[in-house]
């Protein structure tokens, strides 16, 4: 078992820690205990308002709700640590402006720096920081000359000190050092990402000089640094961001809890300080499905901005431009990023989108096209039915472009490589997700993946056991020569990629062929109208198809377990399309779904001519699902 794995076992509520303060033994002590609440929040990407479903059930948590919880506790302070600004229609109209007037006026205090608010442009961000009045910090992004990227009047863009009844709590942020892989290099010219065990340091010497009664680190980092940054002496907390995960555990004397992603939930952190100087941590994670049992009222200010902002997109985005005849998968789904594991629906006709456009960007080529994507990029699904632009758009809200490059059989097997360098399997079940996973176009490839973490990235081993190139039809063309360097293929990838981003090489050592002008969701937009025009609708990409094929992955029929809605009384269920008889209701809403062939598959239970659909796959661990949303 991987040291994550063990670390991620604990439970979401914990018993209540103890932890001594670093307060100095010359500071008075209360008479009576004082509580300090922390609420915490990670990686919205622009989910900012409130949605919920038909029953009326909360299923995402707006600015509405955290401001009305905010002002219900005492001695509140509200934190994001980071990547709110960017991931969806929402944030995207107004480049990600707008969520931070709201996060502002929602009484957020302060918000880390993650590394896709530089998805706009390094001035953009500054003009939203200035404009919002939000103040937003991270000590290890740094000019060329080392002082901090975001210093500015109101702050010195490394750390706050938030002082409630003389107790002085000590905010530092850390973003990954990962972000010149994670976002447009173009985007970070001229900045520097200092270390964060190296930056969490100082900052650790600077706040107890300040004599902090507790130390705070707000880490835009993911659970494994933040495991790093946790032996650290004298952090207190860390509240962890970037990884979309929903834990909450302790190493040594530091406590870290992290939210998930798309405020699904967010973090409540309780520190009450006792007279003889130590401070008590009560920790909760509040699931969206638990607000309505709150008893809060939203609040209005807060809710009618939300719903201009929606308007706007309304209004910009509603436009149909196609029809799609069955659900395209991507983005989280029952804690798991499917695309950045597996292979889906969505991910093949993104690649094929490229590869049409690249047609007519060299047209009359007799060069074979492949595609190349990174399933970080696949955000959300796309529904069944008249797919519209914000559809398309909320699911890749990127700004990259298509280049065609050209290459050899040989180069494809090794520019696939990083995308499976985290990889492995566990009990038969795919782990390791990873934003380069490979989505392809043009071609399939088969695979082997190791049983314990290979780190493939550091060694000259490759999983890759074949790349067959596929006819227009989808059928096998031809087997690719891994010792073939003769440069005959047509690559299509989008720029971030080719730079470098996710962890892959550049590209700058193969010609470039051509350059599109249009972002990847519009080359989609015209793929699908295009097909839609031709056929009436997207067909041919049935859920349980992968172009990545596993070797030695779980190979057996498995049993599948759906939870519909309340009052949902299923009369009848499909699998991919097709009718079967191997199910049955239980209590509680269960349906179970038997006899499914290993891999994905589209579920939909029906009733009365309306039906609610899921997604489940054995080879990354969905076994139960709720509905797709």
């Amino acid at each position: 078992m991987t040291r994550k794995s063990k670390l991620f076992r604990l439970a979401i509520f914990l018993p209540i820690i103890f932890f001594t303060s670093c307060s100095h033994q010359n500071i008075s002590l209360p008479d009576k205990n004082l509580t300090i609440t922390i609420l915490h929040t990670n990686d919205m990407h622009g989910a900012i308002e409130s949605v919920y479903d038909d029953d009326g059930n909360i299923t995402q948590i707006g600015a509405d709700y955290i401001k009305a919880l905010k002002y219900s506790k005492e001695n509140s302070i509200l934190i994001d640590a980071g990547d709110a600004t960017q991931g969806n229609l929402f944030a995207q109209r107004s480049k990600g402006k707008n969520v931070m007037k709201i996060m502002k006026a929602a009484g957020f205090n302060i918000m880390a720096l993650g590394n896709h608010e530089f998805d706009y442009g390094q001035a953009i961000l500054k003009e939203n920081i200035s404009e919002s009045g939000l103040e937003v910090i991270s000590a290890n992004v740094l000019n060329q000359d080392h002082t901090p990227f975001l210093k500015n009047e109101k702050n010195n863009g490394c750390h706050i000190i938030k002082e409630i009844d003389g107790k002085k709590i000590g905010f530092f942020a850390l973003t990954t050092s990962d972000t010149p892989h994670q976002s447009n290099p173009d985007n970070l010219e001229g900045l520097h990402f200092q270390t964060e065990a190296e930056t969490a340091i100082q900052q650790v010497e600077i706040l107890k000089k300040q004599h902090c009664d507790a130390i705070i680190a707000i880490a835009h980092t993911g659970s494994k640094k933040s495991a790093e940054i946790a032996t650290i002496p004298d952090i207190n907390i860390i509240l962890d961001g970037h990884s979309h995960e929903k834990y909450s555990t302790n190493i040594g004397q530091t406590f870290i809890q992290q939210t998930g992603s798309s405020s699904k939930a967010i973090g409540e952190i309780t520190l009450t300080f006792t007279p003889d100087g130590k401070f008590v941590i009560s920790p909760r994670i509040i699931e969206a499905n638990q607000f309505n049992a709150l008893g809060l009222h939203p609040d209005e200010q807060i809710r009618k901005m939300c719903e201009d902002e929606k308007e706007e997109c309304r209004k910009l985005y509603s436009q149909v431009i196609g029809k799609i005849d069955q659900t395209l998968y991507g983005g989280n789904y029952e804690n798991v990023n499917i695309n950045k594991l597996y292979d889906s629906n969505l991910a093949q006709l993104v690649q094929d989108a490229c590869i049409f456009a690249v047609n007519k960007l060299v047209p009359k080529t007799n060069s074979d096209i492949v595609a190349l994507g990174g399933g970080g990029g696949v955000r959300k699904r796309i529904n069944s039915g008249n797919a519209t632009r914000g559809d398309i758009l909320n699911a890749f809200p990127f700004e990259n472009r298509l280049l065609v490059k050209k290459i050899s059989p040989k180069n494809i097997y090794e520019v696939l490589k990083p995308g499976f360098k985290t990889l492995y399997k566990d009990n038969g079940i795919l782990k390791g997700e990873n934003n380069a996973f490979p989505c392809v176009g043009g071609m399939r490839v088969e695979v082997t993946i190791p049983k314990s973490s290979p780190n493939l990235g550091d060694s000259d081993s490759s999983p890759i056991q074949k790349v067959v190139l596929l006819d227009s039809n989808g059928k096998d063309k031809k087997e690719l020569n891994r010792d073939d360097d003769k440069p005959e293929l047509l690559l299509a990838i989008n720029d971030f990629m080719a730079q470098g981003g996710d962890g892959y090489p550049t590209f700058d050592k193969y010609e470039t062929i051509a350059k599109g002008n249009e972002p990847t969701g519009d080359v989609l937009i015209h793929y699908i109208e295009h097909l839609t025009k031709e056929y009436g609708s997207i067909k041919g990409y049935p859920a349980n198809m992968s172009r990545i094929k596993f070797i030695d992955i779980s190979s057996g029929n498995y049993s599948a377990e759906i939870s519909v809605s309340e009052k949902f009384n299923p009369d009848q269920v499909t699998v991919d399309g097709h009718t079967t008889s191997e199910w049955h209701i239980m209590a509680g809403g269960k349906v179970i779904v038997k006899d499914l062939s290993s891999g994905p598959h589209s579920i939909s239970a029906w009733s009365n001519n309306s039906h609610q659909e899921f997604y489940v796959n054995n080879q990354i661990g969905i076994l139960k699902a709720s509905i797709y949303s």
